[in-house]
């Protein structure tokens, strides 16, 4: 059977560390797929949530994340069968924080879609156009503005981010 969650909640231990069963809100899981340890990255993975703003990731503690997979509910962080993430996807969610630059650390990430929320700071170009495997990327909508090195850089105009601000280039030092 299925079973909701509002916030973020404990769902086992991996090596002595907090793992958390999925970022958000009121959500129903298939229960009938099996969860997935984002363990490879899952440091990386806490740090970015964390600065995303995702409710539940405020505390250093948290150091991996489960993915369930869900029911009718796009907002999701996807591993794939050996931990590695592979899509973060936090849609509407109206997120306070800033595009980590540690999201570079995610290697395997194919999407990145972070539409109508309320991120802002220096938009992470050079290190999501070092992500080979991405693939799609949004980053618009909503008040989701961000200082860009460059507005023009094809990373910034393909995933739609809306450069309100110019960064000077030591802001990414």
């Amino acid at each position: 059977s299925s079973s909701s969650s509002s916030s973020p909640s404990p769902s086992s231990s991996v090596a002595n560390a907090t793992t958390t069963r999925a970022p958000a809100i009121g959500v129903t899981y298939n229960d009938t797929a099996p969860c997935v340890d984002c363990v490879r990255n899952g440091t990386v993975l806490a740090a970015v949530l964390r600065g995303l703003g995702v409710p539940g990731f405020e505390a250093d503690g948290i150091v991996a994340y489960t993915h369930c997979p869900q029911v009718g509910d796009d907002n999701d962080v996807e591993c794939d069968a050996n931990g590695t993430v592979t899509a973060l996807r936090l849609r509407s969610l109206r997120l306070p924080g800033a595009v980590p630059r540690a999201l570079g650390a995610l290697t395997g990430l194919a999407v990145l879609d972070l539409y109508d929320n309320a991120l802002g700071g220096v938009f992470p170009e050079r290190e999501l156009a070092a992500l080979a495997a991405l693939r799609a990327c949004n980053v618009s909508g909503g008040a989701n503005e961000f200082a860009c090195v460059n507005a023009s850089a094809p990373l910034a105009v393909r995933c739609g981010a809306n450069c309100t601000s110019v960064a000077n280039e030591t802001a990414l030092v």
